[in-house]
């Protein structure tokens, strides 16, 4: 027992006289290249579950991923400070799924790593963790990054900070975002947009979203109009339904109008367009 003892003395001297740096590399050495494999395809599937709807294969994936990383905490901190790009990338990902507050800064710091992957990783983890005392600021330059992943992921961040900071103030900047060259920036812009359902976006969602060259950012900018129910935006999405000839996209332009105004001509534009120019006569 008592050389237990004093093994157990040696050890905590040791541990207490190791460096920092000694002492993260022992943490990044927890995590094997086959653990972080595993991390890595297991983020892979959550993303693949979230975006094709599957909320309860994406929640049960979700869990594992949780777990995993409340274990590893200590290694996945200090692996996004030092080790190779993919094991920065990966443990910036993970520890997102902790929600731990703790990491905010360091995440932060995180958006100027030369690696794209870490950025939009970095910035996926805070779009997680979206807490009340979120930097919003830290994360607008991300919005003008020479990735377009980057840039995707910075609009999915701000959406969640704004949802909790309740930050108005985000919304011209994602509005902004919806005619970005990239066409996977500009859908999770319109997305943000229907999320947020704030009246300053009606002008750019009826001007370039329901307009624009890609059918899934009419689409999702479609939606978003039915979430922000606004009149003035009813003879814009008449015309925008007469010219459209993608169906997912025309289902969504009537069902913008019914929830507007509460009529519905089954999703006949022609009809809408007549009831409407009836309706403005009447007025006048």
């Amino acid at each position: 027992m008592k050389n237990m003892l004093l093994a157990s003395a040696a050890l905590s001297l040791l541990a207490a006289c190791s460096s920092p740096e000694d002492r993260d590399a022992a943490r990044v050495a927890e995590l094997d290249d086959e653990t972080i494999a595993g991390i890595d395809a297991l983020i892979e599937e959550w993303a693949q579950c979230s975006a094709r709807g599957d909320e309860v294969e994406a929640l049960k994936t979700e869990k594992k991923i949780r777990k995993i990383a409340d274990a590893h905490f200590a290694a996945l901190r200090a692996g996004m400070l030092s080790g190779a790009e993919n094991r920065r990338a990966v443990s910036a990902a993970a520890i997102g799924f902790t929600l731990d507050t703790g990491v905010i800064r360091i995440l932060v710091e995180l958006l100027k790593d030369k690696n794209p992957l870490v950025r939009s990783n970095s910035l996926l983890a805070l779009s997680r963790i979206a807490y009340k005392r979120m930097p919003a600021e830290s994360v607008l330059p991300s919005l003008e990054d020479d990735d377009p992943y980057v840039r995707r992921m910075a609009v999915i961040c701000l959406e969640k900070i704004c949802g909790v900071m309740n930050e108005k103030n985000i919304v011209p900047e994602i509005c902004g975002m919806l005619t970005d060259s990239d066409p996977g920036v500009r859908i999770n812009s319109a997305k943000a947009l229907g999320v947020i359902a704030n009246i300053e976006a009606l002008d750019v969602l009826v001007k370039k979203g329901i307009q624009d060259k890609d059918p899934r950012v009419r689409y999702n900018s479609a939606i978003a109009l039915a979430r922000l129910k606004s009149h003035d935006s009813v003879e814009p999405i008449i015309e925008a339904g007469i010219s459209e000839d993608n169906e997912a996209v025309l289902r969504e332009l009537d069902h913008a109008l019914v929830e507007i105004t509460g009529k519905d001509w089954k999703g006949d534009f022609k009809n809408w367009k007549k009831w409407w120019l009836d309706t403005k006569a009447k007025k006048q």
